[in-house]
């Protein structure tokens, strides 16, 4: 892959901050260096199916939106699939409990199934943890310019550990932002990264 990628140095991206702000930061400047008319995103311990951006720039195109996104299928380190048996991007043990209620009454996460089904849901709960993951999602470039990453973070938002992608997901949903689900599982997310450590994944209730 070596000779299909152009590999870019990044100024002033420093490394001893929270993650967030650091993949804001990160993710716009590559925003701003995209010439192609769609964009995604893939951290380096994900994977793509085979079908993920057909799918998605099927979504796309049929429907005139701004921008689609997918269901992912949670895995562990060593390849095996997860149960939905817990909320893994929490340390505290209680207040993964709590989420992992929210996840599963509003059909997040279930019991026995490796898919998250990501995607807003309407509720003021404070427990509301419905996202979608920045893997999942593609856009038309010139949409996504309109909102742009926000590496702003308050103590509170770093102390809940909310990514770019809440922020991203926020901002949508409060522009005329046209946008869809493929209802695919089409990225294989492996747990155990930056935002689900080995003390998150191996925590289970």
């Amino acid at each position: 892959f070596k000779d299909l990628v152009r590999w870019v140095a990044i100024e002033d991206v420093p490394y001893h901050e929270h993650s967030s702000p650091r993949m804001a930061k990160l993710r716009q400047s590559a925003l701003e260096k995209i010439q192609e008319p769609f964009v995604c995103f893939l951290d380096d311990d994900n994977e793509f199916l085979p079908n993920h951006l057909s799918s998605l720039l099927h979504c796309i195109q049929e429907q005139q939106l701004d921008a689609a996104y997918s269901w992912r299928i949670l895995l562990h380190p060593d390849g095996s699939l997860f149960e939905g048996d817990y909320y893994p991007w929490h340390a505290d043990p209680k207040t993964a409990t709590l989420l992992y209620k929210w996840c599963v009454d509003n059909e997040v996460i279930r019991l026995g199934d490796a898919v998250v089904y990501d995607g807003p849901r309407v509720s003021d709960d404070p427990r509301n943890v419905a996202t979608v993951d920045m893997n999942e999602w593609l856009f038309r470039t010139k949409s996504l310019l309109r909102i742009g990453f926000n590496a702003e973070f308050t103590q509170e938002e770093l102390d809940n550990q909310v990514g770019e992608d809440d922020k991203i997901l926020k901002k949508i949903l409060n522009i005329d932002f046209r946008f869809a689900c493929s209802q695919q599982a089409t990225v294989k997310y492996y747990l155990g990264g930056v935002s689900n450590s080995d003390d998150n994944y191996r925590y289970s209730i």
